[in-house]
C-alpha cells in the first residue's frame, strides 16, 4: 500500500458516507517499483487514479468527493479497520 485517498461519497437518494481508497502497487511491478508513497507517483497518474475513483461511480449514480489524501501508514489504519469490522 502506498497510501489513501480521501473521499465520501453519496449514493442517489441515501446519506453520504466517508469511503477511502487504498492505493497499492504489486510487489512484482516493473514500472512502479520505487513508488513507497502516493507522492512518489506522477501527478497526472494520481489525478487518473482519483478521477477514476470519482468517475467510475457516475454511472452508479453515486457522487463522490475527494477529501485529500494520507501516507502508506494511514492505508495500513484503514485497512486494519475495516478487517476488524468485518471480521465481526
Amino acid at each position: 500500500m502506498v497510501g489513501t485517498i480521501l473521499a465520501k461519497q453519496r449514493p442517489e437518494g441515501q446519506e453520504e458516507f466517508k469511503n477511502d481508497r487504498i492505493v497499492a502497487v504489486a510487489e512484482a511491478s516493473v514500472l512502479y517499483a520505487s513508488v513507497k508513497e502516493l507522492n512518489d507517483l506522477e501527478p497526472m497518474v494520481l489525478k487518473q487514479i482519483e478521477d477514476f475513483f470519482v468517475n467510475y461511480q457516475k454511472v452508479r449514480h453515486v457522487e463522490v468527493s475527494l477529501l485529500g489524501r494520507d501516507d502508506a501508514a494511514a492505508a495500513e489504519r484503514t485497512l486494519d479497520r475495516a478487517s476488524k469490522t468485518y471480521s465481526s
